[in-house]
């Protein structure tokens, strides 16, 4: 983990959420999460993990190329775990990469203080 990361926002949701009405929740927490009116906030990681083992990271510091509708941030995502099935780790924008994770590795190495959302139905 970065030590440049001064915030990290962990969403842990379903990958059945992708096809559904409820997605706009998942985009709308990566917007508000990584982006400023006209920039993104570079001190900031976000972290959207499917199903306890895929993981799509958004690191401010590095990422270009995202637009802030529903539509383009929910094409990186379907696109994260379509690539992510055939790896361990793919890149899917600059600063955007998608990873297979175990959970409990994932959340004890975060540093403190720790905080979650889960999103499920």
């Amino acid at each position: 983990m970065d030590e440049e990361i001064l915030r990290r926002f962990i969403l842990l949701t379903s990958s059945k959420f992708i096809n559904s009405d409820e997605i706009g929740i998942i985009t709308r927490f990566i917007v508000g999460a990584m982006m400023l009116s006209h920039s993104l906030r570079k001190d900031v990681c976000t972290y959207i993990i499917f199903d306890n083992k895929i993981c799509i990271v958004f690191e401010g510091k590095s990422m270009k190329n995202v637009r802030p509708d529903e539509k383009s941030i929910l094409g990186i995502l379907k696109s994260g775990l379509l690539r992510i099935n055939s790896k361990k780790e793919s890149r899917i924008l600059p600063g955007v990469i998608a990873r297979k994770i175990i959970i409990e590795d994932f959340l004890n190495d975060l540093p403190s203080p720790k905080f979650f959302y889960s999103f499920t139905h």
